[in-house]
């Protein structure tokens, strides 16, 4: 990891500044493969502007006419070149805020948590040596070493009496209070739970809070405090998407930011405007309290207008349908193992669903669905059946259900049947990515059965790959060729193996099936499939010139690989062209 780490800094400083090409240039001598299904190998390609004009051999009459006098004409000398990724389903903004913003520093920092003992002996550790912070925000303690009831303010009390302490758990979705973090947030035994099911506040018998605060039942008042300094979210939003350039990304979906929308979006509207976001970048309104429904449309037409930009847009609404399995907010169709009472949540029924896909239809808005558990599933398919019988018509949106963790065998067909979108995050394959806290919730059946990418694409609905990263401790798992591996493999490239999950072979993708879920899919979920996402005559100039041959390349290596040269829009965004 350290070796991969050092070269991928190197090739970080070697990035150029964006746009540093001329209007028009050749690539020859190479191996283009473009996802175009009627031409899937070429030697060459035109660009010129923003266009390509020109895919095949060099030497035709046609080549003859579009290379101009004076235009550079780079050799490739048989490298690979690839359609640009696209990251389906990711959060910048979170990544530039949560962590320190140096992935092997939050490494090394981040709390080992291999049990309750264990924790609360680092957490004391970490009081003492820093005695002087005005709030304690770390994490991440491992929610299956505090079952089943969950971690208590109690012990945090005793090691922070005053201090506001707020610990972050290894899945993401919840944290644990002491009182003095529970009374700044505002949350007391009288304090209503956001959405039942979901985003809920853990209480002891006589209705008091533990400490325990599941999903996004303090949001309101937590994500105001995650943001650093102007100055420095600004460095690290800055390095994190020179991160993604010199790893080929050239387009991706921003999946929320939690209220932070303005914070996030007003950063990268500068960059925009300055000519230095090098990624084309899809912006959303994301919704997680069920009372943001109503006013959604307003808003995401709101971030369009104060911030859209040439590579800048907004047209999806996200939702976080349901939570996770982890912490029993997957909405499942049948109860959790460990409580027979719990079948999780959902933010709205299907009617209610089905009704806001109307409104979106006729917006022209696009809708991205977190889905964890079969439940969410079935009720958001179940909203977009009701609502192609109330438009009388397909819905003329693009809708995507993302993460899939957990599906129904019969609602797998359902998505190439209604035309709706399946969104993976490979990176998750491979690692424990239900955690030990999901096996022990699910039971070894429904977790043997945990996202079933092989299935979907067998079944002919459209998979799109992502990365899903929320802090900068992952931010290297944000690297399309890691995902791409994993892809592949469903091993984690790291070489950990997860005891309570099977590796399910029939579920791993073939390297052509993973590239186009990282590219052509991917540009069918955004909706842009006719302007990206292959390199066809006609289609915007994003590619990858790749450091080495993945159709040659030993699949456990694939991580390794870097971009020779990323380039949107026919400009560079990092590398070099040969």
């Amino acid at each position: 990891m350290t070796k991969w780490f050092c070269a991928v800094i190197a090739a970080f400083a070697a990035t150029i500044a964006f746009g540093a090409t001329t209007d028009s240039f050749a690539l020859m001598n190479g191996r283009i493969y473009t996802q175009n299904p009627r031409e899937l190998w070429a030697d060459s390609l035109i660009v010129a502007g923003e266009r390509i004009v020109y895919v095949g051999k060099p030497g035709t009459a046609e080549w003859a006419r579009l290379l101009g006098p004076s235009t550079p004409v780079h050799d490739l000398k048989k490298r690979l070149v690839i359609p640009g990724f696209i990251d389906a389903h990711t959060h910048p903004g979170l990544v530039s805020m949560m962590g320190s913003g140096d992935p092997q520093r939050d490494e090394q920092e981040m709390m080992p948590a291999p049990g309750r003992a264990d924790t609360l002996k680092w957490l004391r550790h970490y009081a003492n040596t820093h005695p002087d912070q005005k709030w304690v925000m770390v994490g991440a303690w491992d929610v299956a070493s505090f079952l089943p009831t969950g971690p208590d303010k109690r012990d945090l009390d005793a090691i922070w009496p005053t201090t506001p302490a707020l610990i972050f758990d290894n899945s993401g979705h919840s944290f644990w209070a002491n009182s003095a973090g529970l009374k700044a947030l505002g949350i007391d035994a009288h304090t209503r739970d956001l959405s039942p099911g979901i985003s809920v506040i853990v209480r002891d018998k006589n209705g008091e809070p533990t400490g325990w605060i599941k999903e996004f039942a303090a949001m309101h008042t937590l994500a105001p405090l995650l943001v650093p300094a102007p100055e420095e979210f600004r460095a690290r939003l800055t390095k994190y998407l020179a991160f993604l350039a010199i790893h080929g990304v050239t387009t991706l979906f921003d999946a929320g930011n939690f209220g932070l929308e303005d914070t996030v979006y007003s950063e990268l509207a500068a960059l925009d405007r300055a000519g230095k976001l090098p990624i084309r970048f899809f912006g959303s309104y994301h919704i997680w309290d069920p009372a943001q429904i109503d006013g959604a449309i307003t808003q995401i037409k709101r971030l369009r207008a104060a911030y859209g930009g040439p590579h800048l847009r907004f047209d999806t609404i996200k939702i976080h349908y349901d939570g996770i399995a982890e912490l029993l907010t997957a909405g499942m169709l049948e109860p959790y193992a460990t409580d027979p009472a719990n079948r999780g949540g959902v933010l709205y029924d299907h009617l209610r669903l089905a009704q806001f896909i109307r409104e979106l239809d006729a917006e022209h808005l696009n809708l991205h669905l977190h889905v964890v558990g079969d439940r969410a599933t079935r009720e958001a398919l179940d909203a977009v059946d009701e609502a192609r019988r109330l438009l009388g018509r397909p819905p003329g949106i693009q809708i995507t259900l993302c993460h899939l963790q957990i599906v129904a065998p019969a609602d797998i067909k359902r998505f190439k049947a209604l035309g709706v979108n399946a969104n993976f995050t490979p990176q998750w394959f491979g690692l424990a990515g239900l955690g030990r806290a999901g096996a022990i919730a699910l039971g070894d059946e429904r977790t043997q059965r945990d996202e079933l990418a092989g299935t979907f694409w067998r079944s002919g609905a459209n998979v799109t790959f992502s990365s899903d990263v929320i802090s900068s401790a992952e931010m290297l798992r944000s690297n399309p060729f890691v995902g791409l591996e994993m892809g592949i493999t469903r091993r984690d490239y790291q070489g950990s193996v997860d005891p309570d999950r099977r590796i399910l072979a029939e579920e791993r993708l073939t390297l052509s099936q993973a590239l186009a879920a990282y590219s052509i899919n991917g540009a069918r979920q955004l909706g842009i499939s006719g302007e990206t996402g292959s390199l066809e005559v006609g289609k915007k100039a994003d590619f990858v010139i790749v450091s080495r041959d993945l159709f040659k390349q030993r699949p456990l290596r694939i991580h390794e690989s870097v971009a020779v040269a990323t380039v949107l829009d026919g400009k560079l965004t990092a590398g070099s062209l040969p």
